[in-house]
């Protein structure tokens, strides 16, 4: 049986409840093409493995690298497993990732509640 795998576009990604949302439908990976710029590198290095680890879901972040006119794309493309490790990472200059993305450890996952009006009932 395969894995159930969800997209995202872009800024979604930096979105709890969008990413929530898509692993509360089955998601185990999400797919998130995108062109961010420089100086927004903080959402390779840490939005995107937070949100992995936060929501419990691989993330495949595929950032446009190079540079278009004024505009300077930071490149950096991930994937992500759900406990947060890096698997594989580009750098500044375009590249192809291919590795495979365990099922993860739910084990080793959170069981801390991802969003607390769900405990709640609402407030």
């Amino acid at each position: 049986a395969g894995r159930k795998a969800a997209l995202l576009i872009c800024y979604d990604v930096e979105f709890a409840h969008h990413v929530g949302a898509v692993a509360a439908a089955g998601a185990e990976i999400v797919l998130v093409p995108t062109a961010n710029m420089m100086p927004f590198t903080h959402v390779t290095r840490l939005t995107v493995p937070a949100q992995a680890v936060t929501q419990g879901v691989a993330i495949a972040y595929a950032n446009y690298a190079g540079t278009e006119g004024d505009l300077d794309y930071c490149g950096g493309s991930l994937i992500v497993n759900a406990d947060g490790a890096i698997l594989a990472q580009a750098g500044l200059a375009p590249a192809v990732l291919v590795t495979d993305v365990p099922a993860p450890d739910r084990a080793l996952l959170s069981t801390q509640a991802r969003d607390f009006r769900k405990v709640s009932g609402g407030a």
